[in-house]
């Protein structure tokens, strides 16, 4: 499936702003790892073309993400920010399942 531009953007930013939690499994670096892959999945060059199944994937590593410093974000800016990106990830998910 294909991300719109604009939503690969926004989550790619969000990713961006993202940090690892003490709660979250995995090491600092792992977690760097995952997201540096995420980035790049989501980057123009790639065209925003993502597996169906990782949408809910990306979904769970964006949840378990907290803010990192340099955002600037308080927590519950940050699980709102997420949270207004969970419907659209899981609508560009369901649109093209049904395509």
């Amino acid at each position: 499936m294909t991300l719109a531009s604009q939503l690969a953007t926004r989550v790619r930013s969000a990713l961006r702003r993202a940090e690892h939690s003490a709660k979250t499994s995995g090491t600092a670096a792992e977690w760097r790892s995952a997201r540096d892959a995420w980035i790049d999945t989501l980057h123009p060059s790639h065209a925003g073309v993502i597996d169906s199944d990782a949408v809910l994937a990306l979904i769970g590593f964006l949840s378990e993400c907290v803010p990192s410093a340099s955002s600037r974000l308080t927590e519950a800016q940050w699980d709102d920010a997420v949270s207004r990106l969970v419907p659209e990830l899981l609508y560009a998910r369901s649109s093209s399942s049904t395509q």
